[in-house]
């Protein structure tokens, strides 16, 4: 397996990290970790579907049109979960419908499903950004003393870490070398699925110790 190779199939696999380490402590989840267990065990089927097409040459972009407002809908339900401002949290809950009309608008031509929906997906990565800062700043007190246990601030930890990536990835790949930022995106999204990870063994552990 040659470098190339070897990065393609990390990124693409290391969904399965958190998905294995979910599993292991499924019985001792919240509600919300079981939403993201369920998105990494659609991550992985998925992936698995786009890697193999890729190695035989065949198109597998449309499956990312319907990966990422899938992914979008559980993303925003938990940080719904996680913000206590009525109003932001109305916003975020509402910003669902819309952005998947968005999704929508963006495949009305038939053959922009086999492009990659750079429009749509950084549009995404931006609003977890911004989603995912806010909740940080808001609960920082909260996180200040204790927040190695806390699991939330590991998912939006991994969560920057992958918005970030895929930011990068959509604005740059045209401008510097596309193997390059593929690689640097691909590594930030092993080191939020090691996060998510992280997230979750506190959840489990948390749990376990309170005899839940």
């Amino acid at each position: 397996m040659t470098f190339k190779w070897l990065i393609i199939f990390i990124g693409t696999f290391s969904c399965a990290i958190p998905l294995i380490v979910g599993l292991f402590y499924i019985r001792r989840t919240n509600i919300e970790m079981k939403i993201f267990i369920s998105l990494f065990a659609f991550t992985f089927l998925l992936s698995c579907y786009t890697y193999t097409f890729y190695k035989l040459g065949l198109k597998y972009y449309w499956a990312q049109h319907i990966y990422t407002p899938v992914e979008y809908t559980l993303w925003m339900i938990i940080y719904s979960r996680w913000i206590e401002n009525r109003i932001i949290r109305r916003i975020v809950i509402f910003s669902i419908p819309v952005f998947l009309l968005v999704c929508a608008w963006d495949v009305m031509d038939v053959a922009h499903i086999d492009t990659i929906n750079s429009l749509t997906a950084s549009l995404a990565c931006i609003l977890y950004v911004a989603a995912s800062s806010y909740i940080l700043i808001a609960h920082q007190s909260k996180f200040y003393g204790s927040n190695e246990n806390d699991y939330r601030q590991w998912f939006l930890a991994g969560s920057l870490f992958y918005s970030s990536g895929g930011l990068a990835y959509f604005s740059f790949f045209n401008l510097f070398s596309a193997w390059a930022i593929y690689t640097i995106f691909q590594l930030l999204n092993v080191v939020s699925y090691i996060l998510y990870s992280k997230g979750l063994i506190c959840m489990g552990r948390r749990r376990s110790l309170s005899g839940a």
